[in-house]
């Protein structure tokens, strides 16, 4: 399978009560290594595994949210009135806040956006 190369984790939760309901962090290894005294050889090959999978990387990995997080991120604007929904934002393709530049997906950017069209288009600069 396809899916025994990669490494990640997958988190299902209820979104009414956080409840988590389905956790995965792979690759996996096998714990009653352990519980028998692991060899030398097993645990080289996991230590040396680019994949490392002794880290749960669910809950020890870091990770950009990406744009999963742009609907939540509107919602918080409107919810503390901190952003109107019809506002327009002006994307070409990046932005500069000091000395940083942040890029859109989009190189060219999207034009004037409103938080709908910012959303359906996924505008990082808008975000």
């Amino acid at each position: 399978m396809e899916m025994e190369k990669k490494a990640g984790a997958v988190i299902a939760m209820n979104p009414k009560t956080g409840d988590i309901l389905a956790f995965v962090s792979t690759p996996a290894f096998n714990p009653n290594s352990f519980s028998r005294g692991i060899g030398k050889n097993e645990w080289a090959a996991l230590v040396a595994d680019p994949r490392t999978p002794l880290q749960n990387k669910g809950l020890q990995g870091t990770y950009a949210p990406g744009s999963t997080v742009k609907p939540f991120l509107a919602l918080t604007a409107l919810e503390t009135g901190v952003q109107n929904p019809n506002a327009q934002v002006l994307c070409e393709g990046s932005f500069t806040l000091g000395n940083r530049t942040f890029r859109c997906w989009k190189e060219k950017g999207h034009g004037m956006v409103d938080m709908y069209k910012a959303i359906v288009q996924s505008c990082d600069v808008y975000f």
